[in-house]
């Protein structure tokens, strides 16, 4: 059986994701495990926006929904770290160029927002392009979608993506306010005992957004991501505007169309 035979969603899959997946990424792209991490957690959401904008027209759907047909009877993985080991980078180059079209670009701009270089993000990428393209192409097959529902599919999987991004950007700031506020606390408590307040710094525990949660493997994920954000920013988990209509992860995706 496949790996993705018996995926209901794109986050079952993510859910199932574990460390040993995420080594195998990062050992073939040559980073560490934290960076693979960030990395993921951004293209993710950037390649199923990119699927939207291009069946947003009847011929870009047509083309995308034959595109899955021939990647079907593709080779079936076990696990996602078995399919890291053998994926034909390659192929997953051209992926993104059919994705993206300007895909330097993409992935300089997603090297400059996480503060890795592009090199390091391009060999992530062309290993999760056909990885999610055979996730689709999969389900397509085993539950026999039109063209339509497949388009459909594709935007519930990046408004479900985008929602679990909002949320643990909450939890992010919530934990950054709570060690603030400890902070004060523990400031004030050292000033009354020594007066001395300016030699009293306190310690902040590393990677807030990596706390355990209910989300598993994908929190880690997302709280690699939001930590390698919040430190290339300046503190800032996005320089991206937030509008009244538009969530932070939102407005990030549409800043890189």
């Amino acid at each position: 059986m496949g790996l993705f035979d018996t995926a209901g969603s794109l986050m079952d899959i993510l859910s199932k994701v574990d460390s040993n997946d995420v080594t195998a990424i990062s050992d073939r792209a040559g980073i560490d495990a934290s960076q693979a991490s960030s990395i993921v957690g951004m293209a993710l959401p950037l390649i199923l926006k990119a699927i939207n904008n291009n069946t947003s027209t009847e011929e870009g759907l047509i083309a995308f929904d034959n595109a899955l047909k021939d990647h079907a009877n593709d080779t079936h993985f076990d696990s996602v770290a078995d399919y890291t080991r053998k994926a034909d980078v390659e192929d997953g180059d051209k992926m993104l160029n059919h994705l993206f079209g300007n895909k330097t670009g993409i992935i300089e701009k997603i090297a400059d927002t996480l503060g890795l270089s592009p090199a390091a993000v391009k060999r992530v990428l062309v290993l999760v392009a056909p990885l999610l393209i055979k996730y689709m192409a999969d389900n397509k097959k085993n539950k026999q979608l039109t063209a339509e529902e497949v388009r459909r599919q594709a935007q519930t999987e990046e408004e479900t993506l985008q929602n679990q991004y909002e949320e643990q950007i909450r939890r992010y700031e919530e934990q950054i306010e709570q060690l603030k506020r400890q902070q004060a606390q523990q400031q004030g408590q050292v000033t009354q005992q020594t007066e001395r307040r300016e030699d009293y710094i306190p310690k902040i525990p590393q990677q807030p957004g990596n706390s355990t949660t209910n989300d598993g493997a994908f929190g880690g994920i997302l709280g690699s991501l939001i930590e390698q954000m919040s430190q290339k920013g300046g503190g800032q988990v996005s320089q991206a505007p937030k509008s009244e209509n538009k969530s932070i992860v939102e407005s990030l995706l549409d800043s890189f169309f």
